[in-house]
């Protein structure tokens, strides 16, 4: 069903070959972006009508190189495609940074599809204190001190609050009282 746009598509899926056999390698079209672009939505397509629906999730998009950000601007404005999530996950104060990624946001954002945004904040205070309480199964006078040290170093930031709590505990600095 792909046909032999399918060669453009080979080298962003590599292993593709191992999963549907053979694929003609002809190169008789000069604009490869857009064979590109029209492989993708078409291989999207058979997968959702092979399966089930399906989400794309991509993470860290502030990173996200130039192709890639014109790839998935292209299958954004295509609302033909039926059964497909895409998840964007990327810090705002790092894709303001980013020419590539702003400008991908901003598009996506004028799209005519439906869009959701979740905006993840830093934990207050308060709400390290809870986790810390809960997690650790503590009075919240028992973990105030240790809610303060964590804020500080990891300025509320979920992710790091996480990372910070493991490499104590892999330390034994975080043991449970016995």
């Amino acid at each position: 069903r792909l046909g032999s746009s399918l060669g453009a598509i080979l080298p962003v899926i590599p292993n593709l070959p191992d999963l549907i056999g053979n694929v003609d390698l002809a190169d008789d079209v000069s604009d490869r972006v857009g064979r590109l672009h029209s492989a993708l939505a078409d291989f999207i397509r058979v997968a959702i009508e092979a399966n089930a629906p399906l989400v794309l999730f991509l993470d860290d998009v502030q990173f996200i190189d130039d192709s890639s950000a014109r790839a998935l601007g292209w299958l954004s404005s295509h609302n033909d495609i039926k059964g497909l999530m895409v998840v964007l996950s990327y810090r705002d104060t790092e894709a303001n940074a980013s020419p590539i990624s702003s400008k991908l946001v901003t598009k996506l954002k004028a799209a005519p599809h439906s869009l959701s945004e979740v905006v993840l904040h830093d934990l207050s205070a308060q709400e390290l204190t809870e986790f810390v309480t809960d997690t650790l199964a503590l009075a919240s006078e028992r973990s105030a001190e240790l809610s303060d040290l964590l804020l500080r170093k990891s300025g509320g930031n979920p992710y790091f609050v996480g990372q910070i709590m493991k490499d104590w505990a892999d330390n034994s600095l975080l043991t449970p009282d016995t």
